[in-house]
């Protein structure tokens, strides 16, 4: 665990490092992605909507972590105040914030060339999963996002993934725990690698915007199921049955789902009337 790091004489929290090099890779896999494709939307417009994401990310992950999360003094005002501080963030408020000001940016932007919402969308969501995969080990770094402690444990055969955390005061009490930040880590990364992978061959069968709905469709899947093992108090919506971030990934999995349902309806009905010209 280390919380700070020492960078040339500088000493830096970990997790807003992380964060911000997340960020980083994220904007230029889109850029690489876009570039692929003879970027197909202008850079400057990427590099635009970029800084509207990242600030919106940034106070939605706040804000969540104090509405839902923290105990802030202070009624609204207090919370307000504390969302220009730095502090604990919820990534799911975060993904939710920049979804919205994202695409209401593009939307408005009038963006020219057809289907460049759906392309846009494509682009993020890898993107998105990489950076949130950097993120993540600033997690573990940090000691936050912990796990639920592994209940049965033999202490003297440790299972080499096995973490324990000093600011929980684990090494204190031998109680060790699912690495779920690590977890998150390697999944997201995989499923970043393998949608840049496919990309194209996705693209081409099923259609612009199937990308990015399945991707956040397998995320929600995962994110629902990771949160089982979580061991930090994530707020409930139910209580003791569904957390914040279950319900969140809930809502995710339902709209990614209508939209792949959407995006392959349409594309099989484009592609039986382009048939049916050709055979005419």
């Amino acid at each position: 665990m280390r919380p700070t790091l020492e960078i040339f004489g500088l000493v830096v929290p970990s997790w807003h490092l992380f964060y911000v090099i997340g960020s980083i890779f994220a904007f230029y896999l889109m850029l690489a992605i876009n570039r692929l494709n003879n970027d197909y939307i202008s850079r400057a417009f990427l590099a635009r909507l970029f800084v509207v994401v990242y600030v919106s990310g940034y106070f939605g992950a706040r804000g969540l972590s104090l509405f839902a999360v923290q105990d802030v003094e202070g009624g609204v005002l207090g919370h307000i105040k504390q969302l220009f501080l730095l502090g604990p963030m919820t990534l799911l408020g975060g993904v939710v914030c920049s979804v919205i000001f994202g695409s209401l940016y593009a939307y408005f932007s009038k963006l020219k060339q057809k289907g460049s919402l759906r392309y846009l969308f494509d682009i993020a969501v890898p993107a998105f999963l990489i950076g949130l995969s950097f993120g993540r080990i600033g997690c573990y770094l940090n000691g936050d996002d912990y796990g639920l402690p592994i209940l049965g444990i033999d202490l003297e055969n440790i299972p080499w993934w096995a973490v324990s955390f000093p600011n929980l005061n684990d090494l204190a009490e031998q109680i060790y725990r699912y690495p779920t930040q690590l977890i998150e880590a390697f999944f997201t990364a995989s499923l970043a690698s393998v949608l840049v992978a496919v990309w194209q061959r996705v693209a081409y069968r099923f259609g612009v915007g199937f990308i990015g709905a399945g991707g956040l469709f397998l995320y929600s899947i995962f994110r629902f199921f990771i949160e089982m093992y979580r061991g930090d108090h994530r707020g409930w919506v139910v209580y003791n049955l569904i957390s914040t971030s279950q319900f969140i990934s809930i809502l995710i999995f339902l709209i990614a789902g209508g939209f792949l349902i959407r995006f392959y309806l349409q594309y099989k009905d484009h592609k039986e009337n382009l048939q049916k010209l050709t055979t005419n």
